[in-house]
């Protein structure tokens, strides 16, 4: 399915099947062959830079989306904030360093996801963005002729710079405005500040 959250057929060979369960199985497992499709020209260096490519994907993916999971904590801990800092008329500036934040936060997301998207009719009005380009190319790739073409390969290039990119942007909101709102927030004197410089993956 094109653009679907599911992983890349494997290439050719011999491979190890095992069930894992929460019961204990005794870890049951088995052999399978896995043989290429007769009626497609393609030997081994096609099927590994198939692979290679729909790997890239996936990590880059799999990146993007851990990244826009665990800083929704962030925008969290903000709008929290916002709520508490709203009624103290003496924290007026933390107030605008929080919107500021906030709204880069947001808008560096909105690069990354669409959020409006609700039915298959909105991609109209609303535009894919980058997770969903990944998962559209990887649909591309994954398919029974191994061999990646060179538009492909050019536009995984394309994906992977923006996400480049937007990796410099987040880490420049992070020494920035969020840093900033750190800095006044612990000078204030209100209890101890809980939006992090950095998320580390777990």
């Amino acid at each position: 399915v094109l653009g679907s959250h599911n992983g890349p057929r494997v290439t050719p060979g011999r491979y190890t099947l095992r069930l894992s369960s929460s019961e204990d199985l005794g870890a049951p497992e088995a052999e399978a062959l896995v043989v290429p499709d007769p009626r497609i020209e393609a030997d081994e260096q096609d099927y590994e830079a198939q692979q290679e490519a729909l790997d890239s994907i996936r990590e880059m993916a799999a990146e993007l989306h851990s990244e826009v999971n665990r800083f929704a904590q962030v925008k969290a801990q903000l709008s929290g904030k916002l709520k508490l800092l709203k009624n103290m008329e003496e924290h007026t500036e933390l107030v605008q360093l929080a919107q500021a934040a906030s709204e880069q936060l947001k808008a560096w997301e909105s690069q990354l996801i669409q959020r409006r998207q609700k039915t298959q009719q909105d991609v109209v009005n609303f535009p894919n963005r980058l997770n969903a380009q990944l998962l559209y190319l990887a649909g591309e790739l994954d398919t029974n002729s191994p061999l990646p073409t060179q538009a492909s390969l050019q536009r995984l290039a394309d994906l992977s710079n923006q996400w480049e990119e937007l990796r410099v942007q987040l880490d420049k909101l992070i020494q920035g405005s969020i840093a900033d709102f750190n800095t006044r927030y612990k000078l204030s004197g209100l209890p101890a500040v809980i939006i992090p410089d950095r998320i580390e993956s777990p």
